[in-house]
C-alpha cells in the first residue's frame, strides 16, 4: 500500500501528464465542408487543404472523389455536398440547368492538357505509334470528361495525320477506364502499351516509370475545370471561400505546381 505523502505526489504527476495532454490537443472544427471533385485533382487538393487551414482554422474540408459526371448523377439523386469541382463545364451546366446551383455561382478555375504516356518497354516512341497494329491501348471512358476531350484529340490529329488515324487507334483500344488514374496504372504495370492522360496525373514520382509523348499545343485540347456552388449546402460562405483560393495568384500557383494550366 502507498503511503499518503507518496499517493499524493502519484496522482499530482498524473493530473499533470493529462493537463499537458489536454493543452496540446487542437479543438476538432466545428464546420465541415463538403467538396465533390473531379479525380484528377485529387492530389492537388492536399496543397489547398493545407493552405485553407492556414486561414480558416475552425472550417474543414472533406473531399469525395471520383468521375466528374458520377458526381453530378449523385448531386441529383440527393447526395449532399456544398462545392462541386468537375473536370468538364457540362455537369456543372446539368445542375445550373436543374436548379441545384445558382447561375451567377459557377465558373472556370483551372485548366489542364492531355498527354501520351507509354510503358517503357513499349513501342510506342511518337504519336504515329498509336496506329501500330497490335499496340494496346487505354483510354478514359467516353461518358467521362478525360474521354470526351480524347475523342476531341484523336480528331484533331485524325486531321493533322489523316490516313484514317482515329479509327486504327481506336481499334487499337484494349479497355476504357472510369478514371484517367486507372489508365495511368495499367501503363505502368505493363497492361498496356500506352495511353492518353492529363498531365497533371504525372506525378514527379512516374517520370522514370512511364515515357511522355508530348502533344503539340496547336493539336491537343485544354480542358476547363469549373466549380459550382450547390444551393443544397449549408456552408455555401464556406464554399465561397475556398473558391477564392482556387482563383487566387496563390492559388493557380498551387496548380501549376501540380501540372494544370492557369486559366486564361
Amino acid at each position: 500500500m502507498l503511503k499518503p505523502n507518496r499517493f499524493f505526489s502519484v496522482a499530482l504527476g498524473v493530473l499533470l501528464i493529462l493537463s499537458a495532454c489536454t493543452s496540446q490537443s487542437t479543438p476538432a472544427p466545428s464546420n465541415t465542408v463538403s467538396i465533390m471533385a473531379a479525380t484528377s485533382l485529387s492530389e492537388c487538393m492536399k496543397s489547398f487543404e493545407k493552405q485553407f487551414s492556414k486561414t480558416n482554422t475552425d472550417t474543414a474540408l472533406s473531399f469525395s472523389f471520383a468521375p466528374s459526371q458520377q458526381l453530378a448523377q449523385q448531386i441529383l439523386q440527393g447526395a449532399s455536398a456544398d462545392l462541386f469541382l468537375s473536370a468538364d463545364a457540362e455537369p456543372v451546366q446539368q445542375l445550373v440547368e436543374k436548379g441545384f446551383i445558382h447561375p451567377d455561382e459557377h465558373g472556370e478555375f483551372i485548366a489542364n492538357r492531355l498527354l501520351v504516356i507509354a510503358h517503357l518497354h513499349s513501342p510506342v516512341v511518337r504519336l504515329l505509334d498509336l496506329t501500330k497494329p497490335g499496340v494496346k491501348i487505354v483510354l478514359a471512358s467516353p461518358e467521362s470528361p478525360a474521354g470526351k476531350y480524347t475523342r476531341q484529340l484523336l480528331d484533331n490529329l485524325d486531321r493533322e495525320f489523316g490516313e484514317n488515324y482515329k479509327e486504327k487507334v481506336l481499334k487499337n483500344v484494349v479497355s476504357y477506364e472510369s478514371t484517367v488514374r486507372s489508365v495511368v496504372t495499367k501503363v505502368e504495370l505493363g497492361e498496356a502499351d500506352a495511353g492518353i492522360v492529363y498531365q497533371s496525373d504525372i506525378y514527379p514520382s512516374y517520370t522514370d516509370k512511364v515515357r511522355q509523348i508530348l502533344i503539340p499545343d496547336s493539336i491537343n485540347i485544354t480542358a476547363a475545370y469549373h466549380y459550382g456552388i450547390l444551393k443544397t449546402g449549408s456552408r455555401q460562405g464556406d464554399a465561397r471561400n475556398f473558391v477564392e483560393l482556387l482563383l487566387s495568384s496563390e492559388g493557380q500557383d498551387l496548380f501549376q505546381q501540380c501540372g494544370f494550366l492557369p486559366i486564361q
